[in-house]
C-alpha cells in the first residue's frame, strides 16, 4: 500500500491524517513498511525491524 503523498510527510503530519481519519494508523504503517522495504533493498542496512510490534500496538483495543 502506499500513500502518494507518504514521502512527503514528517510525523505530525502523518499523525494528524490518523487523528482526522483521513487515513488509519494501518494504512499509514503499511505505507511506511513498504517505503522501508523499497529501499532497504538497495541499501541493505536494516538488521531487524519491529513491523509485527507495530502492529500490535495498533491492534490493542484503547
Amino acid at each position: 500500500m502506499r500513500l502518494p503523498q507518504y514521502d512527503e510527510l514528517d510525523a505530525t503530519a502523518a499523525a494528524a491524517l490518523v487523528r482526522r481519519g483521513e487515513v488509519s494508523a494501518g494504512e499509514l504503517l503499511a505505507a511506511a513498511r513498504s517505503r522501508i522495504e523499497d529501499r532497504d533493498r538497495e541499501l541493505g542496512a536494516l538488521v531487524r525491524t519491529m513491523f509485527d510490534q507495530a502492529q500490535a500496538q495498533i491492534d490493542v483495543p484503547r
